[in-house]
């Protein structure tokens, strides 16, 4: 993987489809500085499908459950981005918002950022915003 900017990193267990869903509101953006990985506190046969079919998605598991904090701890090792976001399996990102954000990051915008984060449900309940 090249070096990027950012990467957003969505730790999971047991919910597979949840995942594939905050998987893919991140892969919508299609910026070349935003990495998205995932890794999951055990085996899972439809993640590792969801990884065959998106080959910008870094993805990988514990053979057992080792809990949250080990599977925080090793997405944070295993990045090498600049920023990482974490965002839960359950919450989906808006792409065009995370666009500005990462332009923010980046130094190309300046002002105000607004990067919102909403539930499966679309409640939107988490704003970012850069000044």
């Amino acid at each position: 993987m090249s070096h990027k900017l950012l990467e957003i990193l969505i730790p999971t267990y047991q919910r597979p489809l949840d995942a594939i869903g905050a998987i893919d509101s991140a892969l919508a953006t299609r910026d070349s500085r935003v990495a998205v990985a995932c890794h999951s506190n055990c085996p899972d046969i439809e993640l590792e499908f969801a990884a065959a079919q998106r080959p910008a998605l870094r993805y990988g598991y514990f053979p057992e459950n080792r809990g949250a904090v080990a599977n925080f701890r090793k997405m944070l090792e295993e990045s090498c981005a600049d920023y990482v976001m974490f965002l839960s399996d359950e919450d989906r990102i808006d792409p065009i918002q995370l666009a500005r954000f990462v332009d923010f990051l980046s130094g190309k915008q300046h002002g105000f950022v607004f990067c919102n984060v909403v539930n499966s449900s679309g409640t939107n309940y988490f704003s970012v915003t850069a000044l």
